[in-house]
């Protein structure tokens, strides 16, 4: 709230210091009709129009990005910006709004200087005055753009291009930044305006009788696993794929081997499973069955492995379907589960136990000790606030009345705020991918496709 009420506040300085890039398409707009209050100038749709501007008198292009970018933030730098020094360390008056603007960030994060959130519209527009200046201290010549924190620059010669890099790494040096080697080329022209998966999976087109959209379901996924396991892939590969079988016209015969192939995709890449559930809780309101057998074994494979590697994210997508289906929860997936200790999947473990899909009641009685007087500015205050404004978990009195008698507790409670909606439709999940299901598959498809 307060880094809000420090940007609103000097809102014209900032927004005219993240729009001070002369090849940035990622300038912030702030627009009330927009579904983020501060939004990119221009869409991803834009890319493949900037790539074809920049490349039409060249004969070599530059395309690179910034390695992590937003979590390698230095926070000290960003009051560089508005001083014209790029690591001020000598000034460090609360008058200046860099200097709040850096004291606000570190707070909100434990005392870090490193890093910014990823998500917030805050975040871009503090980034976009980090790169902003970086632009402008490469004193671009050469024609090109950049997208967030990927580049692209052209070049007559590839000897141009290098010069670009040399200058763009030393400026990104000084912000305590660095390229990302792995991700920097140089290509001779004329080369792939989009990756060649996007496009052969995008126009593949389906037949309709039974026979042949079978195979050609076989053809489709097949282009989608061998493109995933080239080398080095980071690509959205499956999960684009996933969300295009959302909007086929399905033959009912050819559904269980639809579930099947999603089930293969989602092993491959566990961040496909939320859209594999998705998928099946779309087609589960138009009537066709879902396969809990398959989908039960799906999700413990995944939720076991998950939790021995300690990667939450997956483990929690793993019990929300679970929830999503109402399937019984195998009692080594809440074993392992709980071993996480982290809020989330918690907290969809105690929902899952009130809606009856965790046998042993007594099985998370351990997560109560989260609860104390203290327990609000611990790393489970999550946990803690959910567990006792639901009553999921039900302490000694004497550590619940330490607990509600926080200030910050209370005010909470007495405003009746929830962080998990425990009563969702039947196609939550659909609706959160797809939007509402009741839409014609036509129309669905057109937008996952756009």
């Amino acid at each position: 709230m307060r880094l809000v009420q420090a940007i609103e506040t000097n809102f014209t300085e900032l927004h005219g210091l993240a729009r001070n890039s002369p090849i940035a398409t990622t300038k912030p707009e702030f627009n009330y009709n927009q579904p983020r209050a501060i939004w990119p100038t221009l869409d991803f749709a834009r890319i493949a129009i900037e790539k074809v501007n920049a490349r039409a008198v060249a004969r070599y292009v530059l395309r690179t990005d910034v390695a992590r970018f937003f979590p390698s933030i230095y926070t000290h730098s960003i009051p560089g910006q508005f001083t014209q020094n790029l690591r001020p360390k000598n000034n460090r008056s609360q008058s200046l709004v860099g200097n709040v603007l850096d004291k606000i960030i570190r707070e909100s994060q434990d005392g870090q200087t490193i890093g910014i959130p990823v998500g917030p519209d805050t975040s871009l527009l503090i980034a976009e005055i980090v790169l902003c200046a970086v632009d402008n201290a490469v004193r671009w010549d050469r024609v090109g753009f950049r997208w967030y924190d990927d580049y692209e620059v052209s070049g007559i010669t590839r000897g141009e291009c290098d010069d670009a890099l040399i200058r763009l790494e030393r400026a990104l040096f000084d912000f305590e930044l660095e390229i990302n080697a792995s991700k920097t080329s140089i290509l001779e022209l004329p080369a792939t305006l989009e990756d060649v998966w996007v496009a052969s999976l995008r126009d593949f087109q389906f037949r309709l009788t039974p026979s042949a959209q079978l195979k050609d379901l076989n053809g489709f996924l097949s282009r989608a696993f061998e493109f995933a396991r080239q080398p080095s892939t980071k690509r959205p590969i499956l999960r684009y794929a996933i969300r295009r079988l959302q909007g086929l016209s399905l033959h009912r015969n050819n559904w269980s081997h639809v579930q099947h192939l999603a089930a293969q995709a989602a092993m491959h890449e566990p961040e496909v499973l939320p859209h594999v559930l998705g998928l099946l809780n779309f087609w589960e309101q138009q009537g066709y069955p879902v396969d809990r057998s398959l989908l039960g074994r799906l999700l413990k494979t995944i939720c076991i492995e998950y939790a021995n590697r300690f990667v939450g994210s997956e483990v929690a997508w793993a019990i929300w379907g679970f929830l999503q289906f109402s399937l019984q929860i195998p009692v080594d997936c809440v074993a392992a589960s709980k071993k996480l200790n982290d809020d989330i999947v918690s907290i969809l473990l105690l929902d899952a136990r009130r809606k009856g899909l965790i046998r042993d009641r007594s099985s998370l009685q351990a997560l109560r000790d989260c609860i104390g007087l203290e327990a609000f500015e611990g790393e489970h205050w999550l946990l803690a606030y959910e567990g006792t404004k639901k009553s999921w978990l039900r302490p000694p009195p004497s550590l619940r009345s330490d607990f509600v008698s926080n200030h910050h507790v209370k005010c909470l409670l007495d405003a009746g705020v929830y962080f998990y909606e425990d009563n969702w439709p039947t196609d939550a999940t659909a609706e959160h991918f797809y939007g509402s299901t009741r839409r014609s598959a036509y129309e669905i498809a057109d937008t996952i496709i756009e």
